[in-house]
């Protein structure tokens, strides 16, 4: 996946998902556990409910972002925002379709590499600096026209990154 592909889709989740910073919030003498938002009235993100005798199953708001707090298990979301299934018929499955389940399952590959697609840029934007500066001071010096063309050519292969050609 290209940085531009995972921006895209950071974006794309980031719109469908609770808005607003998370927070996890929990007491461990209650065994209570959660994710919700900082601000806002609190809105629910996730929580966790007992599934059988030794497992828990994530719990998520459904319909997203309304102000009833209903909380709907994996088990019990629609279609539309439950397990992805690989095969229904044992229950087993791969990634859940709700937005908010989504981002976190998103996030943790998908940020660093926007970090590193930022850092690319950056990176690029330093050595952009340098070469129209030093274009610059060719020009300022009177090089001759060679020397500037050279120079101009420079800057324009590390812009397009293709060698300034045409």
């Amino acid at each position: 996946m290209t940085p531009e592909e995972t921006a895209r889709l950071v974006l794309e989740l980031d719109a469908k998902a609770t808005p607003g910073e998370w927070q996890w919030y929990g007491c461990t003498r209650h065994h209570d556990v959660y994710l919700s938002t900082i601000h806002g009235g609190r809105i629910f993100v996730m929580q966790f409910d007992r599934w059988g005798m030794q497992s828990g199953q994530p719990v998520f708001q459904w319909p997203m972002n309304c102000d009833s707090g209903i909380m709907y298990p994996l088990a019990k979301l629609p279609p539309e925002a439950g397990p992805d299934y690989v095969h229904e018929w044992d229950g087993r499955f791969v990634g859940i379709k709700h937005p908010d389940a989504a981002l976190i399952a998103q996030y943790r590959t998908a940020a660093p590499a926007i970090a590193r697609a930022y850092q690319d840029q950056s990176l690029r934007l330093d050595t952009l600096t340098l070469a129209a500066a030093a274009v610059v001071r060719a020009y300022e010096s009177g090089a001759p026209d060679a020397a500037l063309v050279g120079a101009i050519r420079e800057m324009a292969r590390l812009f397009d990154g293709k060698g300034g050609e045409g």
